[in-house]
């Protein structure tokens, strides 16, 4: 049967005793916490996430500047997911049942900033990613810039290298299974945030005071 033994107790001859240490309070700082996982692919390879950063490093002491692309969606709308009630009383909220085409962000992160958002209708697909590339992009990039991105099967046609290399930037393909090497997913993740709760904003205005 478990007994509460208060702290500094010491019972002689029972095996029960409280360290000095923990008596005092003094190691209470190390103890372990309740906190919230940060959740990955498990499929990610870690010998393949070590290439990319010291890949990533050794540009970057040469002088290159990072340009973090990718894309993410919306749900046609969003709901708050908490929301007050007296206590013991759950709160409902309703979505609807009808799909609807979900809106899609292309953006950059460059010097920073959010730079160039693209909002389209529908999913993402190398004829408009390159388009975005070719127009909003690559008018900005420099020799001095490194173009990071993850390996979607429309980042990798021989016309999206073509394009950043015309520019004279360097691209560097992010480790697979790898969003959160990737600064501009903690935007979108921002971006999602805000639209949740201003719900009478539209995403292209929320995107726009968002830069």
């Amino acid at each position: 049967m478990w007994r509460t033994i208060p702290i500094g107790y010491k019972q002689n001859g029972r095996g029960i005793s409280t360290s000095p240490d923990i008596a005092s309070g003094t190691r209470c700082a190390n103890w372990p916490s309740r906190i919230k996982k940060r959740m990955g692919y498990q499929e990610r390879d870690p010998l393949q996430r070590r290439r990319f950063l010291r890949l990533r490093e050794r540009f970057l002491r040469r002088g290159k500047q990072p340009v973090y692309i990718d894309e993410c969606g919306f749900a046609p709308s969003t709901v708050r997911r908490y929301g007050y009630a007296p206590k013991g009383q759950r709160v409902d909220g309703l979505v609807s049942g009808h799909r609807r085409p979900r809106t899609s962000l292309i953006a950059a992160r460059m010097d920073g900033q959010l730079v160039e958002p693209c909002l389209f209708k529908g999913t993402c697909d190398t004829v408009v990613f390159n388009a975005w590339l070719q127009t909003r992009l690559c008018p900005r990039l420099t020799a001095h810039h490194l173009v990071i991105m993850d390996n979607a099967t429309f980042h990798t046609s021989p016309e999206t290298a073509q394009l950043i290399k015309a520019t004279g930037a360097t691209l560097l393909f992010l480790a697979p299974y790898s969003p959160d090497l990737n600064p501009i997913e903690r935007d979108f993740a921002v971006l999602k945030k805000r639209r949740e709760y201003q719900e009478q904003a539209t995403l292209d205005d929320i995107v726009k005071a968002y830069q």
